[in-house]
């Protein structure tokens, strides 16, 4: 994997995470850190990219649990 670009809603479809970094995965917080998230069900989707070009798009649920 070359490249990322993982985002995290809410049920409401709000986007409360983004990133494009490798190294940077979401820990439960809200978009800049600001608090942390609620417990609750949130939908991810990511892009990723290989090499010779080669695009997956995935995409789920977790369940953010403290």
């Amino acid at each position: 994997m070359t490249s990322l670009d993982l985002k995290i809603y809410d049920r409401w479809n709000n986007l409360v995470f983004q990133t494009q970094d490798l190294d940077h995965w979401w820990q439960g917080d809200v978009q800049d850190g600001d608090y942390f998230a609620p417990d609750g069900v949130y939908t991810w989707a990511a892009v990723l990219r290989g090499d010779q070009y080669q695009v997956r798009s995935i995409k789920g649920h977790i369940v953010l649990i403290r």
